[in-house]
C-alpha cells in the first residue's frame, strides 16, 4: 500500500471510530436507563462543584418530589458556590417545597459555601460536619483588562455601544470610575439580597449578621455557634433525622436518586467549558463563591 493510501486509510478508520462512538453514546442516552434497584422512601440530590446552572438540580428535585414513594429528600452539598441566579433558582424551588411541607434536609460535605450555602437556606434542617467549610456570605465580580499588553503588541480595539455602561468590564480598556461604581452598585444590591435571605431563614437580625457576612468561611462547628447551621453531623445523621421526620420505621439503607441522562453534545460542551479557566469563563459575572 502506498503512503497516500495509508494516510487515507488512517483518516477513514479514525473518523469511522468517532462516528461509531457518537452513535453509541446517542443511543445509550435515548434508551431507558436501568432501574436503580430497590426503591427507597428517601431521595438524594447532589449540588456538586461550581454552581452555574440550577436546572439539573431542580429537575432532580422535582422528579423525586413527584415520586409517590419518596417521602423526603436529602440535598448533599459539595460546592464552593457559583453564579447568583443558579443559587437563587435552587433556593426558590426549595422554598416552594418547604411551603408545601415536603421534608428536605441539607447535608454539607467538605465545602458548602457562598452560593452553595445560599441555595439550601430553606431546608428544614441543615447538617454540617464539624470540619465542613461553609458561610462565605458575600458577592464578588472580577474581570481582566489587558490594554497595556495590547499596546505592546500594537493592537487596538474599538467598541461601538448603545450606552455608556454597555462595555463596562471590557478586557480592552481600563475600567473608569463610573464602571467601578456601576459594578459596586450591582454587587451591593446582590449582597443585600443574600443578607436578607440568610436573615429570614436563619432568624438572625441583619445588624447581627453583617459582622459575620464579610466573605469569611466558617467551620461547621463555628457555623453552628453562629446559627448558620442547625446540627453537627454526617450525611448519615441527616438521613437518620429525616427518617424520623418522615415517620419511617427504620433508616433506609440506600437513597433514591434521579440523575437525568445528558446528551452527547451536552457532555462534550460541558467538558470544553470545564477546561476553560474560571477567570476567563466567568468574566464580569456576579458570583457567590469562596475566595
Amino acid at each position: 500500500m502506498s503512503r497516500l493510501g495509508k494516510i487515507v486509510w488512517f483518516f477513514v478508520a479514525f473518523w469511522g471510530i468517532i462516528c461509531l462512538t457518537v452513535i453509541a453514546v446517542t443511543l445509550s442516552a435515548l434508551l431507558p436507563s436501568a432501574p436503580l434497584g430497590e426503591a427507597s422512601p428517601l431521595g438524594l440530590v447532589t449540588i456538586e462543584g461550581e454552581l452555574f446552572d440550577g436546572g439539573p438540580v431542580i429537575e432532580q428535585m422535582r422528579i423525586l418530589r413527584d415520586d409517590v414513594g419518596v417521602k423526603g429528600i436529602v440535598i448533599r452539598v459539595e460546592s464552593p458556590g457559583g453564579s447568583v441566579a443558579a443559587a437563587q433558582e435552587i433556593f426558590q424551588e426549595l422554598e416552594a417545597m418547604r411551603a408545601d411541607s415536603f421534608p428536605v434536609v441539607a447535608s454539607y460535605g467538605n465545602i458548602a459555601a457562598s452560593g452553595g450555602f445560599y441555595a439550601t437556606l430553606p431546608a428544614e434542617r441543615i447538617f454540617a460536619n464539624s470540619g465542613s467549610l461553609t458561610g462565605s456570605i458575600g458577592v464578588i465580580t472580577q474581570f481582566m483588562h489587558g490594554e497595556k499588553l495590547m499596546e505592546k503588541l500594537g493592537i487596538e480595539a474599538t467598541s461601538v455601544t448603545s450606552g455608556l455602561m454597555k462595555d463596562a468590564g471590557s478586557p480592552y480598556r481600563t475600567p473608569s470610575p463610573q464602571d467601578l461604581q456601576y459594578f459596586q452598585n450591582v454587587v451591593d444590591d446582590t449582597y443585600l439580597q443574600f443578607l436578607e435571605a440568610v436573615s429570614t431563614w436563619r432568624k438572625i437580625p441583619i445588624d447581627s449578621l453583617k459582622p459575620l457576612a464579610d466573605g469569611r468561611v466558617f467551620t461547621g462547628r463555628m457555623a453552628q455557634k453562629a446559627g448558620l447551621v442547625d446540627s453537627l453531623g454526617s450525611m448519615q445523621s441527616a438521613v437518620a433525622w429525616l427518617s424520623t421526620r418522615c415517620g419511617l420505621d427504620e433508616v433506609p439503607k440506600s437513597l433514591e436518586t434521579s440523575v437525568p441522562p445528558k446528551a452527547f453534545f451536552e457532555e462534550l460542551m460541558q467538558g470544553v467549558q470545564t477546561a476553560i479557566p474560571p477567570s476567563v469563563r466567568n468574566r464580569a459575572k456576579v458570583l457567590w463563591m469562596t475566595p
